[in-house]
């Protein structure tokens, strides 16, 4: 083969790569004046070139075909995944519109107004509350106290009392031995002092202040031995063994005896 066939064959071989290449999309990435190796110096067997070019362009040719029938239209829409899922899940023959009460109606939060005053509400049940203490306290301090009789004494932080209308013979007799005992000088209280001022209230006054009296100090343990009036009581009233408990139980007088020492 003349070199001259050589040329002619090189030249066409170069023009089909370029056309291969740029409908491949790839441009060149070298000038046409640039240097290159000549394919006469390269000994390949002439069947293995027209081989090696048959295939490069059957291979083209298929990947062309294959993109032609994948590629859009250009007057064709085109969809989105959603709208193209949307389209492909509706059939395609005409159906009647199904009703809006046959489908699931869509939730709606309702909002609810509440119209309660609590801090009203609340302000009302506590001022019912306190009128009703406070009526209360008013009856209990209108109320009326059977008249008593008070003896008693103090005894270190202690002061003992008895009411004298409540005595027997017997705890009578025990009152005495414990005054005796403990050498308390005794004080008597009566009440009412006036007719007519019996209430709840001027009964627990006068008890305060007999109190007070006999043990000099407001933080002191009082020790009533009786029982007293219905409705008088005190702040510092201990519950200690009645003289009658101790009648019937010997045991209780030591009981006392021990709590007053503490």
């Amino acid at each position: 083969m003349s070199d001259v066939q050589d040329n002619i064959m090189l030249q066409q071989r170069q023009i089909q790569q370029r056309q291969i290449l740029a409908m491949m999309g790839i441009p060149l990435w070298v000038q046409t004046d640039s240097p290159t190796l000549n394919m006469a110096d390269i000994a390949l067997p002439e069947s293995t070139v027209s081989h090696n070019l048959e295939t490069d362009i059957h291979g083209l040719s298929v990947e062309l075909a294959a993109t032609e029938l994948s590629a859009p239209l250009y007057n064709a829409p085109v969809l989105s995944s959603n709208e193209a899922i949307l389209e492909s899940s509706v059939p395609t023959s005409s159906q009647s519109p199904v009703a809006l009460k046959d489908e699931i109606q869509p939730y709606e939060p309702v909002e609810k107004t509440y119209n309660i005053d609590t801090l009203s509400h609340s302000s009302s049940i506590a001022k019912q509350s306190v009128d009703a203490v406070d009526n209360q306290k008013a009856c209990d301090d209108q109320a009326t106290v059977a008249p008593f009789d008070l003896q008693g004494g103090c005894y270190g932080n202690w002061v003992l009392l008895v009411d004298i209308q409540a005595l027997t013979r017997d705890s009578q007799k025990l009152w005495q031995n414990i005054t005796q005992a403990l050498s308390l000088s005794c004080e008597t209280s009566s009440f009412p002092i006036c007719a007519g001022m019996e209430t709840t209230e001027l009964a627990n006054a006068s008890l305060a202040g007999y109190i007070f009296k006999l043990g000099r100090q407001e933080d002191i343990h009082v020790a009533v031995l009786t029982d007293l009036s219905s409705g008088l009581s005190h702040p510092n009233f201990i519950s200690v063994p009645k003289l009658d408990a101790m009648l019937r139980d010997a045991s209780l007088k030591r009981s006392l005896w021990l709590q007053l020492h503490e």
